[in-house]
């Protein structure tokens, strides 16, 4: 799962990036874009916004309708649908649950972009189901108790945080006693 604490902090983009550098490996990769109130992946890859995985979740249609190959060979995406009125319900359903036991049996890796943690209750409830989360941080924009209140969220519902990806960091001269032209 990628998420972030507040809006606006890069996670749709850094969940697509990475799913391109998984393909580009030769895995076999599927972004699940779990934003149903403000979805991207669709845009961002050129495919239809819908049907997605909202539409999977109303409806009885088969996983194929909604998975779809992007330009990127090894990579696919499930678009979020149509706007439903009730996305936190929905991404806390057992239909969800057997969805995403259903697609790691398709494939390598699985990125789920969700919206931000503070903002609405679906990270958390996906987290339960997904089990790891990947947090991005806009450097220099997402005060420390933010991210604190995030991942004290995310070990309140017992979520494995499997790291923190710091976005938009400026490049500088060196850092310390290196003072080569490198940045971390």
């Amino acid at each position: 799962l990628i998420t972030s604490s507040i809006p606006g902090e890069g996670k749709t983009l850094t969940a697509a990036n990475l799913a391109i550098s998984f393909a580009e490996l030769g895995k076999r990769v599927l972004v699940v874009d779990c934003d149903m109130r403000k979805a991207h992946q669709h845009i961002l890859f050129n495919v239809r916004k819908s049907p997605g995985l909202s539409d999977y979740m109303a409806r009885d249609m088969s996983i194929e309708k909604v998975v779809y190959l992007t330009h990127v060979p090894n990579l696919y995406v499930i678009p979020a649908g149509t706007t439903p009125p009730n996305p936190a319900e929905m991404l806390a359903s057992s239909k969800m649950s057997d969805l995403i036991r259903k697609l790691e049996q398709n494939f390598d890796f699985i990125l789920y972009d969700s919206p931000p943690i503070i903002s609405v209750t679906d990270p958390i409830l996906l987290s339960k189901k997904v089990g790891n989360v990947v947090l991005v941080v806009r450097f220099g924009k997402t005060s420390r108790h933010l991210v604190a209140d995030s991942v004290s969220r995310l070990k309140h519902v017992n979520t494995d945080v499997l790291g923190i990806i710091f976005n938009g960091m400026e490049r500088s001269k060196g850092y310390g006693y290196y003072k080569y032209d490198y940045s971390y």
